[in-house]
């Protein structure tokens, strides 16, 4: 049964973010709309003057305790008092270099990720950064461009960059902890932990596991005629990988 529905001025390219009493949605003119759960009625919306050339798409609004954090296409982040709107801090992620506005894109377009006070998140020509929710304040930042969202592990972060290399960050301190260079021109997934491997799929239709500790490859197979590109799925028991024609396939690994 329909309930509501709230029109906005500016189609919406990111998954709404439901609380307790609202639902934000975030629209592709730079702006963001609190709207009531109940009714569909708006409580409060933030403006934010959008960049000139973007890459096609907006990051997900990130829940953090009574904040919500917001990541730009000019690389900014902004926590917004979930009650009111307002601004409780502003993060400076990314700089725009260069002199045209292909070369100064600084998209946040990778949804920003949570885990224990910081937030981990990706931009489009500049880098990945740890930022500390409580603040806004930048812990560490690796100029490394990649589209997709970090992947968060109990020690590493991991990223895959614009030409397909994976890589394995220290959360603590950013640091390089290895690279994989195998798969480039591979147009691979964005990355999925699963136990201590790390599984991607890949434009052929292969899923590789890799050893999530080094990067060692220790399982590979083709499992679908068409690409596999978005993120595979885990239970802790099984993972599913879904290839671009639809077909689905569960694979569980056998450690004996």
């Amino acid at each position: 049964i329909l309930k509501w529905v709230s029109r906005l001025p500016s189609e919406i390219l990111s998954r709404p973010l439901e609380t307790k009493k609202q639902v934000i949605a975030r629209s592709n003119d730079g702006s963001v709309y609190a709207l009531d759960k109940g009714t569909g009625q708006e409580i409060w919306n933030f403006q934010k003057t959008a960049p000139k050339l973007s890459v096609r798409g907006n990051s997900n609004p990130l829940l953090v305790d009574d904040s919500v954090v917001i990541g730009w296409d000019d690389g900014r982040m902004t926590a917004l008092d979930l009650e009111t709107g307002k601004t409780i801090w502003n993060a400076t992620v990314a700089v725009p270099t260069g002199q045209t506005d292909l070369e100064r894109m600084v998209d946040i377009d990778g949804n920003p990720i949570l885990d224990g006070a910081d937030i981990y998140v990706s931009s489009y020509g500049s880098g990945i950064t740890s930022v500390s929710s409580l603040d806004g304040k930048i812990n560490w930042t690796r100029e490394i461009s990649s589209l997709f969202s970090p992947t968060v592990g109990r020690e590493h972060i991991y990223v895959i960059d614009d030409k397909s290399v994976i890589w394995a960050f220290d959360k603590t301190t950013g640091n390089s902890v290895w690279r994989k260079e195998d798969f480039q021109r591979r147009a691979v997934s964005p990355p999925m932990i699963y136990k201590d491997f790390l599984v991607i799929g890949d434009f052929e239709g292969y899923t590789h596991w890799l050893d999530a500790k080094n990067g060692e490859q220790v399982y590979r197979k083709k499992i679908a005629g068409e690409a596999i590109s978005v993120q595979a799925a885990t239970n802790n028991v099984i993972v599913v990988l879904i290839s671009e024609n639809g077909k689905a396939t569960a694979l569980e690994f056998n450690e004996k």
